[in-house]
């Protein structure tokens, strides 16, 4: 039985040089590159919900929200991150050529079967190596259920089902209802 081809390793600089030119998402971790699945209706839905929900409720405040296109860059000891988040919620100053982000306080990921894992476990710890982050968000797309971390908490999950329960950002001081986030979804 032969052995698997081993990965090989990317640079940050060819990584950052060829996803400009890539039609499709790739993130990367720490020399290796990952493509990332296509998203369903549903996942679209919750995002554009959530961020139709959060972002009245910063704009005009120290905050910027962005989402599903902008990378978030991440160094934890020798190794770099650079992660899509669907949502992200930084203080970082706007920057209108930048591709990515270096402090993030929120990130959001709405789960799919392809990056649930992914998302529970390694961008769990890729997120929590940035100090600036405060909360991170996992918002299932096949049952009402949301799941925040938060560092005050000492990242201690609280889970939100309830139907007229709300996602409580503390962070950012805003709450955003589990009907909104739902809504127009199936579960």
């Amino acid at each position: 039985m032969e052995a698997p081809p081993a990965e090989s390793t990317v640079t940050v600089e060819t990584y950052l040089e060829e996803e400009l030119l890539r039609d499709r998402k790739h993130e990367y971790w720490g020399g290796t590159v990952l493509r990332l699945p296509d998203s369903s209706v549903a996942h679209n839905v919750i995002t554009g919900n959530i961020a139709m929900t959060l972002y009245p409720q910063l704009r005009g405040g120290p905050c910027h929200l962005y989402i599903l296109e902008l990378k978030v860059w991440l160094s934890s000891g020798s190794k770099d991150y650079l992660l899509y988040p669907d949502l992200v919620v930084t203080r970082e100053p706007y920057e209108p050529k930048s591709y990515w982000l270096r402090q993030p306080e929120v990130v959001v990921e709405v789960l799919a079967p392809a990056t649930e894992e992914r998302d529970r476990r390694e961008k769990y710890w890729a997120y929590r190596s940035a100090d600036s982050l405060e909360e991170y968000v996992l918002v299932a797309q096949d049952k009402r259920e949301v799941t925040v971390f938060r560092k005050a908490d000492n990242w201690q999950p609280e889970i939100v089902t309830a139907s007229e329960a709300a996602l409580e950002l503390r962070s950012l001081n805003v709450s955003l209802p589990l009907a909104a986030i739902y809504e127009g979804v199936k579960v």
